[in-house]
């Protein structure tokens, strides 16, 4: 459901192929909020059907056309009142390294050490991102768009993203402290 606002919202910064969606998902909310373009282009067509987006259509030597969507002022509505509306509830989440490390009592301390130092390294990779690229990436777009108060926006969510990461990280290192001192 919320891919819709997630596409509007893109649209809502510049007119956008599908491709160019998905290469801004990859580079801006990929780490909270993703999608493929499997799931982007079709969302693509219902928000035109309903009214929310126009698209315009570039013909291309050998390939189909190249759709360039625009969100309409119908779509503008339908997405500040998306962002304007609190949530009422926290969204569940699924996290499969939890579920390991939750259900691993029954494994040797070997064998869950390395699901520990695996997920240690994988999430200390995230906190690089978050620290660097990501950073970079809203630094850069703010100083080629002038958007400064969408700036501050992003930056809130990836000092979350961050400080979210570096606190697992933290966590993951006490966890295997811990399972080295089991019998």
């Amino acid at each position: 459901m919320s891919l819709r606002y997630a596409l509007l919202g893109f649209l809502g910064l510049d007119s956008m192929t599908g491709y160019e969606i998905k290469k801004n998902l990859d580079q801006s909310t990929q780490l909270f909020w993703h999608a493929g373009l499997n799931q982007i282009y079709p969302t693509l067509k219902k928000l035109e059907t309903e009214g929310l987006v126009t698209a315009e259509a570039e013909s291309q030597d050998g390939k189909p056309d190249k759709r360039t969507y625009t969100i309409t002022p119908a779509g503008s509505e339908v997405l500040h009142a998306w962002l304007a509306e609190p949530l009422s509830f926290l969204p569940p989440s699924k996290n499969a390294g939890l579920l390991k490390i939750f259900f691993s009592g029954s494994l040797e301390n070997a064998a869950v050490l390395r699901q520990l130092e695996t997920q240690l390294e994988l999430r200390r990779k995230q906190l690089r991102r978050y620290e660097g690229e990501t950073r970079q990436v809203i630094e850069e777009t703010v100083a080629a768009t002038g958007l400064t108060r969408e700036g501050t926006m992003w930056e809130l969510v990836r000092e979350l993203g961050e400080a979210h990461e570096r606190a697992y990280v933290e966590w993951l290192e006490r966890a295997i402290e811990k399972v080295r001192q089991l019998p």
